[in-house]
């Protein structure tokens, strides 16, 4: 009996979850390796003003600038109250840069960064602000958020 290449590829492609609405392999692992850091938006927080931290988006890279007089130790940044990354500090003067697909969300699915070899349309960053201590109180302070990437 002979099978035709057709059927083969479409019984392999079903077998491995290829089929319409159904997909054994998890977005989260096909998108990078699992972190430690992917957990929930903390909805409980208090909510500070914003702050003159600029969040500057330029391509596949999100770009903070301190111009407050405040140091900040370990902090995380949020981005569209869903993404975050942890960062060591972020001190007064100090510009540190990270690549968008750095950040995950609670089930570690990572931000769609987008760039020349992307195959999904990328995200745009309409919010960030930075989970920091302040006063002794973890507090989610707003940046400035500023997005330079073209959208398709």
């Amino acid at each position: 009996m002979t099978v035709s290449r057709p059927v083969v590829f479409v019984a392999l492609s079903l077998a491995l979850g290829g089929g319409a609405g159904c997909s054994n392999v998890p977005t989260a692992l096909m998108a990078g390796p699992q972190v430690a850091y992917a957990r929930p938006y903390p909805d409980a927080l208090a909510i500070s003003d914003q702050v003159d931290i600029q969040a500057r988006r330029k391509g596949t890279k999100l770009t903070l600038t301190n111009t407050t007089p405040t140091s900040f130790g370990p902090s995380t940044i949020w981005v569209n109250r869903k993404y975050s990354r942890p960062i060591p500090s972020l001190e007064v003067g100090e510009t540190i840069s990270v690549q968008m697909d750095e950040f995950v969300d609670e089930h570690n699915e990572r931000f769609r960064q987008g760039g020349f070899f992307a195959t999904r349309t990328p995200q745009e960053v309409m919010l960030t602000q930075l989970e920091a201590t302040v006063g002794g109180e973890p507090t989610l302070i707003g940046l400035i958020t500023v997005d330079d990437t073209e959208h398709p």
